[in-house]
């Protein structure tokens, strides 16, 4: 009986099923700022950046963003993919550190009745702890094409800035951008070593339990 207690509290419970993450607020007007690549943004390229918070573990699988690409000669059709990054620090001053996470997805994107573009990435999986983390967002756009971030209806925590490609330079204190997050919350799957230790102690009470009751027995 004590091999089973012990065996029954050694393994954590499994995370809870996708849930919204981090709401930054819906679209509300266009920032009127670049977020996109390559020769399409005063020849360096920007990228958006907007911080978040966790109140606990999770793990980011995807995520939404609103984009305006009804600029000049441009239109949602001139989407091509997103570069993200996560960082566990402000940009503004920590970019030689580097982001935690970072990569290039291509997003499915729905365009609504005010013209902004909503992209949706879904093959994300980034493990964090609780806390407060910074996006980055970069759209890769096909050709000269130009597409300006949209601001947030509800603000949420210090506002959002743009930097250029290499961290060379950034415009601080932009309005919010529109954006969540998306994942899985709780506790991981995987043993932690202290619960490593409960599982071998109570595997080598069940076998002292088997060897005692087998010695009875062939008595």
């Amino acid at each position: 009986l004590a091999a089973a207690a012990v065996l029954a509290v050694s393994l954590p419970a499994a995370g809870a099923g996708a849930a919204g993450l981090w709401d930054n607020g819906g679209p509300q007007v266009d920032a009127g700022y670049c977020s996109a690549s390559g020769q399409s943004c005063t020849s360096t390229g920007w990228t958006l950046y907007d911080d978040f918070q966790l109140t606990q573990a999770a793990t980011i699988t995807g995520l939404t963003y609103a984009s305006n690409f009804f600029i000049w000669d441009s239109t949602p059709a001139s989407y091509e993919s997103t570069n993200w990054s996560i960082w566990s620090a402000d940009p503004r001053t920590n970019f030689a550190a580097g982001p935690l996470a970072s990569g290039t997805s291509v997003g499915a994107n729905v365009t609504g009745a005010s013209g902004f573009t909503t992209t949706t990435l879904s093959d994300l999986k980034v493990a964090l702890a609780s806390g407060t983390y910074w996006l980055g967002l970069q759209n890769n756009t096909f050709g000269s094409s130009i597409s300006t971030y949209v601001t947030s209806a509800t603000p949420r925590l210090g506002q959002a800035s743009l930097g250029a490609d290499g961290g060379t330079y950034f415009i601080p204190e932009l309005p919010d951008a529109a954006f969540t997050l998306q994942g899985q919350t709780g506790v991981s799957a995987v043993p932690e070593p202290a619960t490593w230790a409960m599982m071998i102690t109570g595997f080598g009470l069940a076998g002292s339990v088997l060897r005692s009751r087998r010695r009875r027995v062939l008595a």
